[in-house]
């Protein structure tokens, strides 16, 4: 086993990148990345470890801001840190070449970056690279800010930068979002609600067992509640008929009951958790045309805002 150093003899030591020294040091090709830079400070105070993606990008940060964003030592990454580094013993597996103790991670660079903003409260900084991540890159980013002991909840808020490049996704792939935030509900919750909008029509039978595992039986329950719910809602808001205007001599207003049965059969053969207003509004044009009153051409159309307007009341995600 190699031996160890303290982190003020690292510090102190000559290494070039062919120096010869005992224990593990950096000396291939490096990526510092320049939000989080050797010479950068905090509050005055200079980075005291560096923490390196799977694709060799280099962050040189103050362990204990990262300790104290997380809940878990940063995910055991960083368990016993403070002590080694106080202690002129201080043990550390890897050296960076500027004598820092160098920690690796899964995650690559661009990722990562986003981790780090996160636990700085700085996310708003990095908003339009957000919404240039793709959807697999923001997965990463929520699978590690939960991996790191971050709050996810405040992460992953609505109006949140990260909470808003998922939501981006979702005309696209919302069932990859929507799997995303059943994944790490309750903590995501909110962006697997929002998600569900866009999944009124999707055909739940389809769903393979892989696929409902990962999404987890209460969101399961909630997508099939929802799409449910809005359809029962839909026949429920068609039963009421237009209002019927007094009897004159030329009307008694029979035919309007008449045509309006035949419009509560051919809504309720549209009828679904996501049938939108164009294929409504169609259905009650035809009918228009079988009516020769004006009065009760009138209440039909009255009718059919109201049932627009009711409809887009209805819940459309949960």
């Amino acid at each position: 086993m190699s031996p160890s150093y303290s982190v003020a003899a690292n510090r102190d030591a000559d290494r070039s990148p062919h120096s010869t020294t005992s224990g593990s040091t950096d000396t291939g090709m490096t990526s510092e990345h320049p939000d989080w830079a050797l010479e950068k400070s905090l509050h005055g105070i200079l980075p005291d470890i560096v923490i390196v993606s799977s694709d060799a990008v280099h962050f040189y940060v103050y362990s204990l801001v990262l300790l104290s964003a997380s809940h878990s030592e940063f995910g055991g990454l960083l368990t016993g840190v403070q002590l080694a580094l106080d202690s002129p013993g201080g043990q550390f597996e890897r050296w960076d070449r500027s004598g820092l103790p160098m920690f690796l991670v899964q995650e690559i660079g661009s990722v990562f970056n986003i981790v780090l903003h996160t636990v700085h409260g700085t996310i708003e900084v990095v908003r339009p690279l957000l919404a240039a991540l793709s959807l697999p890159n923001l997965t990463s980013v929520v699978a590690a800010i939960n991996k790191y002991g971050i709050p996810l909840e405040r992460s992953v808020a609505p109006s949140s930068p990260l909470y808003d490049a998922l939501a981006s996704h979702c005309p696209t792939t919302p069932l990859a979002v929507f799997i995303l935030g059943a994944s790490f509900s309750p903590a995501s919750h909110e962006i697997a609600k929002y998600a569900s909008q866009f999944l009124l029509s999707f055909d739940l039978s389809i769903v393979t067992d892989e696929v409902a595992i990962l999404i987890g039986a209460v969101h399961m329950k909630r997508l099939y509640a929802l799409q449910s719910n809005r359809k029962s809602a839909f026949k429920q808001l068609i039963v009421s008929p237009p209002s019927m205007h007094s009897p004159t001599p030329a009307c008694d207003a029979t035919e309007l009951a008449q045509v309006w049965g035949l419009g509560t059969a051919l809504l309720s053969w549209i009828a679904s958790a996501d049938v939108n207003n164009a294929a409504i509004e169609g259905v009650l044009h035809s009918l228009h045309g079988k009516l020769g009153c004006n009065k009760c051409r009138s209440a039909l159309r009255r009718r059919g805002h109201q049932l627009v307007t009711d409809w887009a009341s209805v819940e459309v995600c949960r």
